[in-house]
């Protein structure tokens, strides 16, 4: 067996470096267009143990599945007869009930009703037969035994079959409970704070002699507190998921003491990080800032981040993005370094291109104190999410590094800035780095 990971196209090495930082081994992990997959272990508590881990532990990927099989299908005939074969009496619950998903590209069985039908008749065609002997027409189910949660990937006529082990994504933390418009997903929100790799680690095992200098985290358009909440989990070494609960919770194949005490263990892990960190920055260590021109989303932010546990770590004010100014910024920034990052407003209508030009400008203005020389000013570095392709040009200097990412199905570009000059190449928007 293989755990599955679905991922942001375009994440699929910030979530392979996670399960690194897990424990797992290189040669265990794979990558694939939006997707990572790890070996599974054979024995089956230590493969609940290792769902559980990943579904409290990963910020980046989307979901946490479990494959029990593929196969190369041609008909549906193939599809039945692949389905009825697997020993779903040993998989599926007494009375639990089945839910089956998925999708179908670029290949001869395209119809994913009909999929989801087959799979479905499949199933209880196998339990009618080996799990009670043919003396009965239908498989009992009900929602109270349990749920299985199937998900099928079908593409070049090539089947993949998968059972969900996180039921909602696992964007979904359980501490943003309050909608705001165009949301920035968790998932997301965490690896614009992985990319740039923060928070930095003091070098002392590198060159002890180095001073090391704290970096604050800020996002001058915060919102909802997304990205701060994720940084502060991110700071704290707290798992993300330790508030949910998941899908696997409710299958029976699972040993369902593993998800309590991997739960208990992420909860120790993170009150000790929280600690930590709320410690280092009573003596000066790295700040996490967020500011918004919208009181009512900074009401929203303390909240979110109360809920995720974090708020003592947090600090929200109000401030207008396009007034900023470096003495300002070095006001809310006292470190010696601060990072940067925001996912700035735009949008696709010629008034909103407008004013993501202007939000650009005023960015470029901050960090780029000096007109004409493109230096960026000491101690700063920035990761901006954007849709508009001019974003470098109204910035003022070409990115340090970009990478092609999704904003739900938006396709967006990560900026970031790093060096203290500009590098020598022209602006290039559409590449990748």
């Amino acid at each position: 067996m293989h755990i599955v990971l679905p991922v942001i196209m375009g994440l699929e090495r910030v979530v392979a470096t996670e399960l690194l930082e897990l424990g797992y081994q290189v040669e265990e992990i794979t990558l694939s267009d939006a997707e990572v997959r790890l070996q599974a272990p054979s024995e089956r508590s230590e493969l609940s143990r290792t769902l559980a881990r990943l579904n409290l532990h990963l910020a980046c990927a989307e979901r946490v599945l479990l494959e029990l099989g593929q196969a190369q299908l041609g008909s549906f005939d193939d599809l039945v007869a692949w389905i009825e074969s697997l020993p779903w009496e040993d998989w599926v619950p007494e009375s639990a009930e089945i839910c089956v998903g998925g999708y179908a590209l670029d290949s001869v069985l395209h119809s994913v009703p009909d999929i989801q039908r087959l799979i479905k008749r499949g199933i209880v065609e196998r339990l009618i037969k080996h799990r009670y002997g043919g003396r009965i027409r239908t498989v009992p189910e009900r929602r109270e035994h349990g749920r299985v949660l199937l998900r099928f990937a079908l593409r070049l006529n090539f089947c993949s079959l998968r059972v969900d082990t996180s039921g909602v994504g696992l964007h979904k933390r359980g501490y943003r409970s309050e909608a705001m418009a165009a949301p920035l997903k968790e998932t997301l929100a965490a690896a614009l704070v992985r990319l740039p790799h923060w928070p930095a680690l003091p070098p002392a095992k590198i060159d002890p002699a180095r001073p090391w200098e704290a970096e604050s985290l800020y996002d001058p358009y915060c919102g909802s507190g997304t990205i701060v909440i994720e940084a502060a989990l991110r700071a704290a070494g707290a798992a993300p998921g330790r508030l949910r609960a998941f899908a696997g919770e409710d299958w029976g194949w699972l040993d369902q003491a593993a998800f309590a005490q991997e739960r208990r263990l992420a909860r120790e892990e993170a009150n000790a990080g929280i600690r930590r960190l709320k410690a280092e920055q009573a003596a000066g260590g790295p700040r996490i800032l967020g500011s918004d021109i919208d009181t009512e989303s900074l009401a929203i932010a303390g909240r979110n981040a109360e809920r995720a546990g974090v708020a003592e770590l947090c600090s929200f004010f109000a401030q207008d993005a396009l007034k900023l100014n470096p003495e300002r910024l070095r006001a809310i920034c006292p470190t010696p370094r601060c990072l940067l990052i925001s996912n700035i407003p735009y949008g696709e209508r010629l008034e909103d291109a407008e004013a993501a030009a202007r939000h650009a400008g005023a960015l470029g203005r901050l960090a780029l104190p000096r007109p004409g020389t493109g230096e960026l000013a000491p101690g700063l570095r920035l990761g901006i999410l954007a849709l508009a392709r001019d974003f470098e040009r109204d910035f003022g200097r070409p990115a340090d590094r970009r990478r092609k990412l999704y904003n739900g199905n938006l396709p967006c570009t990560y900026y970031q800035y790093f060096r203290r000059r500009p590098p020598e190449r022209g602006p290039a928007p559409t590449a990748v780095g």
